[in-house]
């Protein structure tokens, strides 16, 4: 009995730059992203494998360059879409914690998606409002990206964060500083105190719709699908988001939220609305 194993791999550099972003194999590069949850309208969740080169191909053809797998790590299969397709992708981990469950599910993470060129960043986590701006953000933080080190010291590893602007905080444990809409703090002011990290939005836009909708319409719990801000005060069109990223070249790119529609979170209006936040 014979036992085969094949690892594809693929050979390419990256750098992340406090102050002029993202490069690309030497080539700098910003980061047109998009977030995404794995559920696609009519299938679900249990998506087949095509439908993720499929998913990936429609991206692309709208100018998107990377993907946020929020908030779970990424899929094999889409991992192995992304290596074919050239699509860069921050994977991403489902919750922050040093328990034993946890720390396994970090480790087999990076493990199963480290040989995969298209993983650029390893995130240790998302929104973790509980700690964001305290010394146990932190410590944990710390604590967590030297576990993914230990397994992957080539890539850089971020967390994103909707309120970390003090100077402790899960923001200041990070190697790459992922913020969640800048109406939430002071990204230039982060800029100043944390002059020596790579920075990146890593949650922007939020602006619902309801394809094929014109105006705003209350009592059908219909929204304009014109990225017209229609979330909380905190969030940005696209426009404004992109904006705003294009004239700080500190900043490597911006995610929108997000690529495709999903079920749930149906703001502004209650459920059983369906728009996409996208």
């Amino acid at each position: 009995m014979v036992d085969r194993v094949d690892t594809p791999f693929g050979i390419r550099t990256i750098r992340f730059d406090a102050n002029q972003g993202f490069f690309l194999n030497g080539r700098h590069v910003k980061l047109h992203g998009v977030n995404n949850h794995q559920d696609h309208a009519g299938i679900g969740v249990a998506l087949p494998d095509g439908m993720h080169e499929a998913r990936l191909r429609m991206l692309k053809v709208v100018g998107v360059n990377a993907i946020r797998s929020a908030h779970n790590p990424a899929t094999r299969e889409l991992l192995e879409a992304c290596d074919r397709l050239g699509m860069l992708i921050i994977d991403e981990h489902r919750m922050m914690g040093t328990a034993p469950q946890i720390r396994d599910e970090l480790e087999r993470m990076v493990r199963r998606g480290r040989n995969d060129p298209s993983v650029i960043l390893w995130s240790v986590g998302n929104e973790e409002w509980a700690i964001e701006n305290s010394e146990i953000g932190t410590r944990l933080t710390q604590q967590m990206t030297a576990i993914v080190k230990r397994l992957d010291p080539t890539r850089p590893v971020t967390q994103a964060a909707s309120s970390s602007g003090q100077p402790q905080g899960t923001s200041a444990g990070a190697e790459v500083i992922g913020f969640n809409y800048k109406g939430q703090l002071d990204i230039d002011a982060m800029h100043r105190r944390f002059p020596d990290r790579p920075m990146l939005v890593s949650e922007e836009g939020a602006t619902h719709a309801t394809r094929g909708v014109y105006a705003n319409d209350p009592a059908r719990a219909h929204v304009a699908a014109y990225d017209k801000r229609t979330g909380a005060s905190y969030t940005s069109s696209i426009e404004e988001g992109w904006r705003f990223v294009a004239e700080r070249p500190f900043l490597a790119g911006m995610f929108v939220w997000t690529g495709f529609d999903y079920r749930g979170e149906t703001t502004p209006f209650g459920w059983p609305a369906v728009c996409s936040a996208r």
